[in-house]
């Protein structure tokens, strides 16, 4: 698999694609492990979903991306129109997206309950077929109770350490109770906050690396990055960011 970049204590190393990021992350994503991505909106978090499931498919394993943000042909022109471009795998099936429905501010307690049940079952039933899976944009989280969450968040984490799988799931910032989020924390392997920032009278996205449990190298704290639709993902050196 032309994208794993190595074994460190039987953990395996999956390069994001994009060199560039691999080098301030530390190297690529650890496998097995437990991404989460939480950030404002705007701030690149589906973005940084599909530049991980696009390293993933890159390196020969099997993706899936659950989604309320679009239909899944709409996420893959979207992705493509990037520069991450995930059409090949998606028409061989290495890589499947699943459009959750979308979600809207009149959402109730009820409908994010039944949602919520519904991508446990999901984890629990289909997750160990794949190698990579992504949840993106799972803002009803802040219509759960604390309880309910840690259901979702447990199923996650129980997946990635029989499975030895890659799961990455984006939150919205400020979707959680502190004491929901600390142990989120402490479940998850890396833990990645997206913000706005500029540089230069120029929007870049921030991230910033608040757990890395896995990675090989010692990432960099921080990760200015702008996403230009010639290159995708492309690094801003920090120094000139103004975050």
């Amino acid at each position: 698999m032309s994208g794993v970049k190595g074994f460190k204590q039987n953990i395996m190393v999956i390069s994001t694609g994009n060199e560039e990021l691999d080098r301030r992350i530390g190297e690529g994503i650890p496998k097995p492990s437990f991404i989460v991505i939480e950030g404002e909106n705007g701030s690149g978090k589906t973005t940084l979903i599909a530049q991980l499931a696009y390293g993933a498919c890159n390196s020969g394993l099997k993706c899936a991306i659950l989604t309320t943000e679009e239909t899944p042909q709409k996420f893959i022109t979207w992705a493509k129109n990037i520069s991450i471009d995930l059409i090949p795998f998606y028409l061989k099936g290495k890589i499947i997206i699943y459009s959750l429905p979308r979600l809207v501010n009149s959402l109730t307690k009820e409908d994010a309950t039944k949602l919520v049940n519904n991508i446990i079952s999901f984890i629990r039933k289909k997750g160990h077929t794949f190698d990579f899976i992504g949840l993106d944009a799972l803002s009803f989280l802040s219509f759960k109770s604390e309880k309910d969450s840690v259901e979702l968040f447990l199923a996650i984490k129980k997946l990635t350490s029989t499975a030895g799988n890659i799961a990455a799931l984006t939150i919205h910032k400020d979707s959680l109770e502190e004491e929901s989020k600390k142990y989120l924390i402490s479940l998850s392997d890396l833990y990645y906050t997206l913000s706005l920032g500029e540089v230069a009278g120029r929007s870049v996205r921030i991230l910033k690396i608040l757990k890395a449990k896995g990675s090989p190298v010692v990432p960099e704290t921080t990760v200015a990055f702008e996403v230009d639709p010639a290159f995708g993902i492309k690094i801003v050196p920090i120094a000139a960011a103004k975050v």
